[in-house]
């Protein structure tokens, strides 16, 4: 039986907007109807009865906290978000709770005075009550909720709910009427492609690319190029081509020691990438969809000298929004000195504004917006001391 279940996505929302979209589109892609503020809209009626509406047509709740409490119900004295957990608790919702480290938060998206008090208070309640997941980044949180949800769909609690496609009854209806749309329906499918095929950029756009990258390694290991570089990550691909593809050569002096995609990816390389691998030409082939959604993960060595050096990511297409954690917490002697983000497009170099650093995590998060094809985002440190 084809059961899709539907969720509600409860959370603050400007400090984890951006993880909120990620997350969506994460669940839609894994086969859930997703619930969330986003897609209310113009509707009669309070917020709060817009919401009490969506979660109880809702299978499960997925609450994701962070540093932040939430706008404060008037009518209640607590936020919507803590209101929303017990709207789900008392009318037997599950609740699936997924807290940020507070490591990995950043101080900007912290709360102060009574509303960290509330927030706090509000925590020690939940992991009183029930056991909870804890996360540090979005690939970590992606994780977490599908596994969690797929171990809930098989309780009791949710066992019996889901929507159903094609149940006996309607599965008897639609075939009497079956003959009658077939012409219709071959002509409206004609109709979409054909507006579709009209809509299709003209050349390959990245509407979003997160990737995370984490260093390890010693001084000694960094200078030697033996310092191990993962890069993890998804993106987002519109192109002329249908079904999309997403092609990329990543190279590098030292060895490329694993890559992993999915959708699978092909080696366009692959006899040459066997015998030496310091070069992967790849590709990745969508489904017949609109878009390419993908996630992977390549790893490799690196030479990076500890006085002064960097690190960067390739663009392969025009981007329009590129988001990079960068997590130097495990080469700790990067930390002693301020490091610096840029844009490289051919010879020019620009300066990234968006950069922030998390002293707890050890991590910079880059954020730069319509980055051209075939650019680079960069970051390099300068340890060397200027003589006085």
């Amino acid at each position: 039986m084809n059961v899709r279940y539907s969720v509600f996505l409860s959370s603050t929302f400007e400090d984890l907007k951006e993880i909120r979209k990620e997350l969506s589109y994460e669940l839609f892609m894994n086969g859930y109807m997703v619930n969330n503020m986003e897609s209310f809209g113009a509707r009669n009626g309070s917020v709060w009865e817009v919401i009490k509406e969506s979660i109880a047509d809702s299978d499960m709740l997925v609450m994701v906290i962070a540093g932040r409490y939430g706008s404060i119900n008037p009518d209640e004295g607590i936020s919507f978000t803590e209101q929303e957990y017990n709207y789900a608790i008392e009318n037997g919702i599950p609740v699936l709770v997924f807290i940020r480290d507070k490591n990995a938060i950043s101080m900007a998206d912290c709360d102060t005075g009574e509303k960290k008090q509330k927030l706090d208070t509000f925590i020690k309640r939940i992991t009183d009550e029930r056991m909870v997941n804890f996360w540090t980044d979005t690939a970590s949180l992606r994780l977490a909720v599908l596994a969690s949800l797929n171990t809930e769909k098989n309780n009791q609690s949710v066992l019996n709910k889901g929507w159903i496609k094609n149940s006996a009854a309607l599965e008897a209806e639609y075939k009497t009427v079956e003959s009658k749309l077939k012409s219709v329906k071959t002509e409206l499918i004609k109709a979409d492609a054909d507006t579709k095929r009209s809509k299709r950029p003209t050349e390959t756009v990245m509407n979003y690319y997160h990737v995370h990258i984490k260093i390890h390694g010693s001084v000694m290991e960094c200078e030697q190029g033996q310092a191990v570089v993962t890069y993890t990550g998804s993106a987002l691909v519109d192109a002329p081509e249908y079904p999309v593809v997403y092609r990329d050569r990543v190279r590098t002096g030292f060895g490329i020691q694993h890559q992993q995609f999915l959708p699978e990816a092909t080696v366009r390389n692959k006899d040459e990438f066997r015998r030496n691998p310091i070069l992967l030409d790849y590709e990745i082939k969508g489904s017949e969809s609109d878009k390419l959604f993908f996630t992977g993960e390549i790893v490799t060595n690196a030479q990076l000298r500890k006085d002064i050096g960097g690190t960067g990511l390739h663009i392969p297409y025009f981007a329009e929004y590129v988001a990079i954690e960068l997590d130097i917490s495990a080469v700790r002697f990067f930390q002693d000195y301020n490091g610096k983000a840029f844009l490289q497009s051919g010879e020019k170099e620009t300066p990234i504004k968006d950069v922030q650093f998390c002293t707890n995590s050890g991590k910079y998060v880059i954020s730069a917006k319509n980055v051209p094809a075939n650019s680079n985002i960069m970051f390099k440190w300068n340890n060397v001391k200027s003589e006085e």
